[in-house]
């Protein structure tokens, strides 16, 4: 969390059923909230927040999380080119964070190759038999 009451709000835990958040990180589809919509959250309404702009990072039934931009209560909404924006982060977020994972399954897979010339063959061996014979010798 970062910017207005972002000490009391990082780290808060928000149910997933029946809540703005839940809803956009199940269904993977951003929404707009009025200042009003808050009242749910008294926390965020306690700091300040109004209207907002919440964006999943992943798509339906993969998100990994929920970016929430918020403004001050009292100030304009956001802009349609502001909440094009706010989307492209949400989105380049999300490739990220998958791109992160990928990469680390990369080393994982790298490491179990990474032994002495006998190690390898013996792992190479292993794949072999398992492709053509579906078991490991």
């Amino acid at each position: 969390a970062r910017g207005l009451g972002a000490g009391s709000l990082e780290g808060l835990t928000v149910p997933v059923d029946a809540s703005a958040l839940g809803g956009v990180y199940t269904a993977g589809i951003a929404r707009s909230l009025a200042g009003p919509d808050w009242s749910a959250y008294p926390v965020w309404t306690d700091v300040g927040l109004g209207s907002a702009f919440i964006a999943p990072l992943g798509v339906e039934g993969r998100s990994r999380g929920v970016l929430v931009a918020a403004k001050r209560f009292g100030a304009l909404p956001f802009d349609t080119p502001t909440l094009r924006m706010l989307s492209d982060v949400a989105d380049q977020a999300a490739i990220a964070l998958e791109l992160a994972d990928r990469r680390a399954d990369a080393e994982k897979l790298a490491e179990a190759f990474a032994g002495t010339p006998a190690d390898r063959e013996r792992s190479a061996q292993a794949l072999l038999l398992t492709n053509e014979f579906g078991f490991i010798d």
